[in-house]
């Protein structure tokens, strides 16, 4: 439950980088708006193009992850994965240099762009869904940390729910952003991206505390490499299975 917690926070997270960022994609989707049902057809079978396309990347890198697990994988991979948020931060901001850098990143870019190009031209639902998929292949940091998230989980099925949860929570934007388009301007958007770093930090360094296995009750619980916690109790040091608390 913690690691989905974490993959559904990061997917919420990610409505504000998407409202900043990536939004564009949501604003253009050539919905049937004929009627209110229609409308909201469209816009489901777009977010389950995405939501699947982020659950096989979640079993790609879940399998990838499975075949990595070895001791403490699972908790170096933990901080890992909160260094590498910072440095997606961070880096960007010092370097002043995009994420798309290097020709095959950005010749895949063009490609997965030309494609979308197309089936925003069309207004069917298999389009809708083919834009979802070809949606979650674009170039986004934020979809590399979710997987960088779903490597660290070590096990094929906690890679495939990682994603799985990160993408529904990507869904508050995604979901309203098409019905309220008109309504959410460019400079807003803007303003609500600039909240995500610190929200980001937050989150990165609570993950990177938590892999530390510090003994903080709650924060950093002490784990042995059986899985069991340590706690102090009674004043004296006890070894108390997660399972009795």
């Amino acid at each position: 439950m913690e690691t989905l917690t974490t993959a559904l926070i990061l997917g919420l997270l990610s409505n504000i980088h998407c409202l900043g960022m990536c939004g564009p994609i949501a604003f253009l989707l050539p919905l049937n708006k004929s009627t209110r049902s229609t409308k909201i057809a469209g816009i489901v079978v777009y977010n389950l193009g995405r939501i699947s396309n982020y659950t096989l990347l979640g079993l790609l890198f879940g399998v990838f992850g499975q075949g990595l697990r070895l001791g403490k994988f699972q908790q170096y991979a933990a901080i890992g994965f909160g260094i590498l948020i910072l440095l997606w931060i961070y880096v960007p901001l010092l370097t002043k240099k995009s994420y798309i850098n290097g020709s095959r990143l950005i010749r895949f870019h063009n490609f997965i762009k030309s494609k979308l190009g197309r089936q925003l031209k069309r207004s069917s639902l298999r389009s809708l869904f083919i834009l979802g998929i070809l949606n979650g292949l674009l170039p986004c940091g934020m979809v590399y940390l979710a997987v960088a998230g779903a490597l660290s989980t070590g096990n094929l099925n906690g890679g495939i729910m990682f994603m799985l949860f990160f993408g529904l929570g990507t869904l508050p934007v995604m979901t309203l952003v098409p019905f309220y388009s008109n309504r959410i301007t460019y400079s807003n958007r803007i303003r609500v991206g600039k909240v995500l770093p610190v929200l980001l930090t937050i989150m990165a360094l609570a993950i990177i505390i938590r892999g530390l296995n510090l003994g903080i009750p709650y924060l950093s619980p002490k784990l042995n490499q059986d899985k069991t916690m340590v706690m102090d109790c009674c004043h004296s040091k006890t070894l108390c299975d997660e399972s009795d608390q």
